[in-house]
């Protein structure tokens, strides 16, 4: 075993609470994160990430009727004279794997919780065959109090722009904040209960194929995070455990470093810019949080039909915003339940507002925060339509009234979007949308 001093850098409360076996653990842990992250750099330098370098649509579809591994989530493609190949995952990538699950198999003997341990040996072995279904019902199904979870695999789509089906290795190890874990189950719960059977879906949408309705949705405030992203959310309905998935809800990570460190490089900035209010930096981090929050839930709740498919690498574009606009609609019933203030309500959506246009500033340094790039575009053009925003001595008045009442039309439309429109229709929308905020920009001093 390596030593530790590693973690030193995460010499909090979280990290110090942990003890020398549970330490141990998370080094495996995150050693394996390492390994995954060697496959995803490869994925994403490769000539079209999983496709041939010089790639024809159709002939992919037509290889895909003879072989349908061809679009399968899990196999990379390359030509062979006159024809396509498929590679699996696990054949192409068995060095690496082989290693990853090493690691996992040593964290599994020192780790003292069965759950855990279960589920870390059953994932050793299905990263090595491709074959994730049990080993995924084993995650989603875990409750447990063992301080240490991870998320690794073949998890997401982000980075296919040609089909929006091929997955790329992503990977983190955290520490669990169980105390911050019960507030968000207690609003989970009440939500579940509440919110979408008598708020959510206005009567004249009619969801296509499914709604997913989430079960139990875990947040973790965690210590240790390998991903540079904020929030980090399992797959829904394009894994081989949809079946799982679709009926017990998808498990939703936040890690509180990211957020903080995120808050710091862009949320000060634009909070000032925007709003140039007096709140303290912990404040903001904390309603970001919150916000953040709330939008994972909206990746669980609401359409989730064959979109993905029609829209393509737009898909994100929508189901991001969706989420955004999700949080928004869902905070002021966060009043109601008596989770939050009045005045709390109004730093919540200011927080959340905040993220959301921190994001189209990370956008301009990360291509793959686009589609968030877009959710500020699409809000801003809107918010500025409908005078939720009203500039006064250069900077930003929201009227909340306003847009408790707009966001269930926003909702709608994007819901309208999810469900119906084709890909050309997704790219006029979003051409609308970009040339209206180049219009409407002159008003943002960042």
């Amino acid at each position: 075993m390596r030593n530790l001093s590693f973690f030193k850098k995460f010499n909090t409360p979280l990290y110090n609470n942990l003890d020398l076996s549970q330490k141990k653990v998370l080094a495996y842990l995150s050693l394996a994160t390492k390994i995954t992250d060697r496959i995803f750099v490869k994925q994403i330098t490769s000539d079209y990430f999983c496709y041939p370098k010089k790639v024809d649509k159709k002939i992919i579809l037509e290889a895909n009727k003879k072989n349908h591994l061809i679009l399968s989530y899990y196999t990379l493609l390359k030509n062979n004279r006159n024809d396509i190949v498929s590679f699996r995952y696990e054949d192409y990538y068995q060095k690496e794997l082989g290693e990853i699950a090493k690691y996992l198999i040593f964290a599994a003997k020192e780790c003292g919780d069965l759950d855990f341990k279960k589920f870390l040996y059953q994932r050793a072995i299905h990263l090595i065959e491709g074959n994730y279904k049990e080993s995924e019902k084993t995650w989603v199904l875990m409750r447990t109090d063992y301080p240490i979870n991870i998320a690794i695999g073949p998890l997401l789509t982000y980075h296919d722009k040609l089909f929006g089906v091929k997955t790329y290795y992503s990977s983190c190890v955290y520490i669990r904040n169980l105390s911050k874990e019960k507030l968000y189950q207690k609003i989970t719960k009440k939500i579940k209960k509440n919110f979408l059977e008598n708020v959510f879906f206005p009567s004249d949408v009619t969801p296509r194929k499914e709604i997913i309705e989430v079960g139990d949705i875990y947040v973790y405030g965690g210590e240790v995070a390998k991903m540079k992203a904020v929030a980090w959310a399992r797959p829904s309905n394009n894994t081989d455990c949809k079946d799982v998935l679709n009926k017990y809800g998808a498990k939703k990570l936040i890690f509180e470093n990211a957020i903080a460190e995120r808050v710091k490089n862009y949320g000060v900035l634009v909070y000032k810019s925007l709003f140039n209010q007096s709140i303290s930096l912990k404040d903001l981090i904390f309603y970001t949080q919150m916000g953040i929050f709330l939008h994972e839930l909206g990746h669980g709740y609401a359409i989730y039909s064959t979109s993905k498919e029609r829209l393509k690498d737009f898909f994100w574009f929508f189901e991001e915003l969706k989420s955004d606009v999700f949080a928004i609609h869902l905070s002021p019933y966060l009043i109601e339940y008596k989770f939050i203030s009045e005045k709390n309500y109004e730093f919540l959506i200011q927080g959340l507002i905040t993220d959301i246009f921190s994001q189209y500033q990370l956008a301009k340094k990360v291509p793959e925060r686009k589609g968030h790039a877009f959710s500020a575009k699409y809000l801003f053009v809107n918010f500025i339509k409908d005078k939720i925003f009203q500039k006064k001595n250069k900077v930003f008045e929201i009227d909340f009234e306003v847009l408790k009442k707009k966001s269930a039309i926003y909702l709608k439309e994007i819901q309208d979007v999810l469900a119906n429109f084709s890909y050309d229709e997704a790219l006029n929308f979003i051409k609308l949308i970009e040339e209206k905020f180049d219009e409407y920009k002159v008003y943002l001093k960042f």
